[in-house]
């Protein structure tokens, strides 16, 4: 019998409004297994549903406004397995690409100059959060390895808590297995990473993104 795990990343926000319709259109509808792996601060709810009914809990201490540190870790731990060594923070010359790359880095070169002049809220500072969910998928690969849950679930949904969700998740049956599955929209120049549906087979690939990064 096929088998899905619902994997929330990053952050469990949201809830109040969320719960109810993701509880009852995702994971009841396709008899699905939650999980979370987030960051959490001192005054964390635990109370929240998404925490208090997920089958596996994962956590780290929220790295703020700045996934440096976030990176620099996840690289030490990559290069160990690897057995290599590089200077800690090379990885930054990619801040030399443009617009939302690796958005929620700080300190990035000045010599981006790019100006989107459609978004009014738009600095030099690198905005948005895609390094974030890069990150976290990273982590949830090693949660994934460490309690072998890879060989235990067929499909995988990576995905966020504020969805409002107020129709039924798709059936998995109407999507193949052998393809990764994204939003059309959201994509900001690139894909979009809000949610995906992901095949045991390419689990480890698609949570890989970060290591191209480091290495």
């Amino acid at each position: 019998m096929s088998k899905t795990l619902v994997c929330i990343i990053a952050q469990t926000r949201s809830h109040e409004v969320t719960w109810k319709n993701f509880n009852k259109n995702v994971l009841n509808e396709l008899d699905a297994d939650l999980a979370v792996c987030i960051g959490v601060t001192k005054n964390y709810n635990y109370q929240n549903p998404f925490w208090k009914n997920a089958k596996h809990k994962w956590t780290v201490q929220e790295y703020g406004d700045d996934y440096t540190e976030a990176f620099n870790y996840a690289q030490k731990e990559i290069l160990k397995d690897l057995q290599k060594k590089k200077e800690e923070d090379d990885w930054k010359i990619l801040l030399n690409i443009k617009d939302f790359w690796l958005g929620g880095i700080k300190n990035f070169t000045s010599k981006d100059k790019t100006e989107l002049t459609h978004n009014l809220n738009w600095k030099k500072d690198r905005v948005g959060s895609s390094s974030i969910l890069i990150f976290y998928r990273w982590l949830l690969l090693q949660k994934l390895k460490e309690e072998n849950l890879i060989e235990k679930y067929d499909r995988f949904i990576i995905t966020r808590s504020d969805f409002f969700w107020p129709i039924k998740h798709p059936p998995l049956s109407s999507m193949r297995s052998d393809s990764v599955w994204i939003p059309d929209g959201e994509g900001y120049g690139g894909y979009c990473d809000r949610y995906a549906l992901v095949s045991k087979d390419d689990i480890i690939e698609y949570l890989s993104l970060i290591k191209p990064i480091l290495i």
